[in-house]
């Protein structure tokens, strides 16, 4: 019937996004000693390369601020 068509449909469309969020697990690499990656998202699947010195605070503000402007930063 076209309600189970339907509900097939959207069961293969969440399975597909499923699957593409596995893909995105990020290959990160090296970066020199005064630098480190954050990430926007619990899922670090959004880094952001930042300076290897910054305190904690520091970094916790600047990925505040980043966040507030992520639409600019693509």
């Amino acid at each position: 019937s076209h309600i189970q068509e339907k509900m097939q449909q959207e069961g293969e469309l969440q399975q597909k996004q499923e699957d593409s969020k596995e893909n995105q697990k990020l290959t990160l690499k090296p970066l020199p000693s005064t630098l480190k990656y954050a990430f926007f998202d619990e899922e670090e699947t959004l880094p952001v390369i930042i300076s290897s010195t910054l305190s904690s605070e520091e970094e916790e503000s600047l990925l505040i601020v980043l966040k507030e402007h992520k639409t600019a930063l693509g």
